[in-house]
């Protein structure tokens, strides 16, 4: 799973993540790490990440399937980042639409429309911080 983003330095970086199944058949997922990208066209960020993977020791013949947000650099079907990682490692066909990124998608348009959305989530984030800035 991949996504760019730009950081506070204003560098464009593409965060890498990877979802494996254990010898326990335990779906697991982990963060790997940034990678700096010198573009952000389909292009660059397939050869990066194929490029990082393998440098990285992970086996690219047991990479199965994709995942990425659905800007068409990235998910495009034609020659966006998923087909052309497909075109060069054909066992990893499998494309998902980042599930996180829909349920984002969903409630900042909701939050836009529905008075009673925006409200629940104020106090939500509210909620969440109380916890997490709690020392215990």
């Amino acid at each position: 799973m991949g996504n760019e983003t730009t950081d506070e330095s204003t560098k464009t970086q593409l965060s890498v993540c990877i979802r494996y199944l254990t010898d326990t058949f335990v779906v697991e997922e982990a963060f790997v790490s940034f990678v700096e990208l010198p573009k952000t066209d389909a292009q660059t960020i397939s050869k990066v990440l194929i490029n990082n993977v393998q440098q990285w020791g992970l086996d690219t013949s047991k990479w199965c399937g994709q995942g990425y947000d659905g800007a068409s650099t990235m998910s495009g079907h034609v020659s966006g980042v998923q087909a052309r990682i497909t075109a060069k490692l054909p066992q990893a066909k499998y494309f998902v639409h980042c599930r996180s990124h829909c349920l984002n998608l969903a409630i900042v348009a909701s939050c836009s429309k529905v008075p009673d959305v925006r409200n629940f989530m104020d106090t939500f984030r509210s909620i969440t911080f109380f916890f997490s800035a709690s020392p215990k």
